[in-house]
């Protein structure tokens, strides 16, 4: 659990940077991501990854509990019935954790729009000042 918190332990500057080192011009994933194509750093996917590093931690939260505090008795007469591993995640498994999910979800919304309230802030202030 301890690297789960990792999020929670440091700023959005470090994980700014973070993705950065890992994912920049000169990063370590870098040759990977110029050889396929796909832009990270100032694109849609570089935010996309730095919300769903800071969100993890909020799901897995909220559904560890739910997933083990759920009887196994109703995943296995599925699997007697002859049901594979979807039929029983979509028709067993997902039906029972659904409001943790929606939790989950509520808290994962939530989270980015106080992260772009900063940043709407900032640009605020900075607009507002003259240039020379």
């Amino acid at each position: 659990m301890s690297l789960l918190d990792l999020p929670f332990s440091i700023s959005p500057v470090v994980t700014g940077l973070m993705l950065t080192l890992l994912y920049g011009r000169t990063g370590w994933f870098a040759a990977l991501l110029r050889e396929t194509g796909i832009s990270v750093v100032f694109a849609f996917t570089g935010m996309a990854l730095a919300t769903m590093f800071v969100t993890l931690p909020f799901v897995v939260r909220e559904l560890i509990p739910i997933l083990e505090n759920m009887d196994l008795s109703q995943e296995e007469a599925a699997r007697t019935l002859g049901a594979n591993d979807w039929q029983v995640f979509w028709n067993v498994t997902l039906p029972n954790i659904r409001w943790g999910c929606c939790t989950a979800l509520s808290c994962v919304t939530h989270v980015p729009w106080g992260s772009s309230e900063r940043f709407l802030s900032y640009q605020a202030i900075s607009s507002a000042r003259p240039r020379h």
